[in-house]
């Protein structure tokens, strides 16, 4: 467990300038970076966000969430908001809202967090925008990444110690590498005390693709909170070969008291990795409890 301490401070400057700060450090291990800072200008013209790792707009168009739910077994993913590597700093602008619209610009200068040429992705963009209209709000993302030093590998054979998956992307095509782009889109609505929410998105790489749409509904009964969520991943390989995979998640939260939180979770996942002439079909069950003091 990472023992860490964050430290903030927010702020309006004489020229009605805001700023906010934010950084972790990790106090089990004093020169390690948890990567973690955060700097916010806030003025008439929007906000620019300045943080590790960040830049990424499409993340804002998830009105819907990212349908990341736990399974057992091979889990072919969920919607992604970033097109590469982002290990260094990311630059994100968020215009003035307009008439209920809200628009992003996000930039990633380098994916490496030394800031080097020999990074993998150089100049990473990105763009967002969410409307509400009548009770729904409706994200659409777009992000761009050019490979600099992330091209895909040349075919090889497989090694002797590779595990069935890594044996599968290596003769097929399944590495998401080279050149990508990343398109989302989502909508929200309240029907009463359920929230409804829907989200498609496609990643293409030079070399895999992955495609992903989920449904999902919300609502709260009592006192305990309950989602179900269906999601469906495709992967792409670069030959001509097919996984698939579509998850059903139920979960079921409710408080024991102050601080003391009860979650129970269930999916079941019918997964066909024609990649591996495979067919599984999985259930995954987990009970939680946090305490916050």
């Amino acid at each position: 467990m990472v023992k860490k301490l964050t430290i903030g401070a927010s702020g309006t400057l004489a020229n009605g300038l805001g700023v906010s700060f934010s950084d972790e450090l990790n106090l089990a291990e004093v020169d390690a970076e948890i990567n973690a800072f955060s700097l916010t200008l806030d003025s008439a013209v929007g906000s620019l966000n300045f943080k590790n790792g960040g830049g990424d707009a499409v993340s804002k168009a998830r009105v819907a969430g990212d349908a990341d739910v736990d399974v057992n077994g091979t889990n072919l993913g969920f919607h992604g908001s970033k097109t590469a590597e982002h290990g260094g700093m990311g630059i994100l602008w968020t215009a003035p809202s307009v008439g209920g619209l809200d628009l992003y610009v996000g930039w990633s200068p380098n994916s490496g967090g030394d800031g080097l040429d020999s990074a993998g992705y150089e100049n990473t963009f990105s763009v967002a925008a969410v409307m509400d209209v009548s009770g729904m709000s409706i994200g659409a993302g777009y992000a761009a990444a050019s490979e600099s030093n992330a091209a895909c590998g040349a075919y090889a054979a497989p090694a002797d110690d590779m595990t069935a998956a890594a044996a599968a992307d290596h003769i097929w095509g399944g590495d998401y590498c080279g050149d990508q782009t990343l398109m989302h889109v989502a909508a929200s609505m309240d029907a009463g005390d359920i929230t409804l929410g829907a989200g498609y998105s496609v990643l293409d790489t030079d070399e895999a693709d992955k495609t992903v749409m989920h449904v999902s509904a919300d609502t709260t009964v009592g006192d305990y909170s309950v989602g179900l969520t269906y999601r469906n991943t495709v992967k792409d390989y670069e030959v001509v070969v097919e996984d698939t995979q579509s998850v059903i998640a139920l979960s079921l939260g409710t408080s024991l008291g102050d601080g003391v939180d009860l979650g129970l979770s269930f999916s079941t996942a019918d997964t066909d990795l024609a990649s591996q002439i495979a067919d599984d079909n999985y259930y995954f069950a987990e009970a939680s409890l946090t305490v916050s003091f």
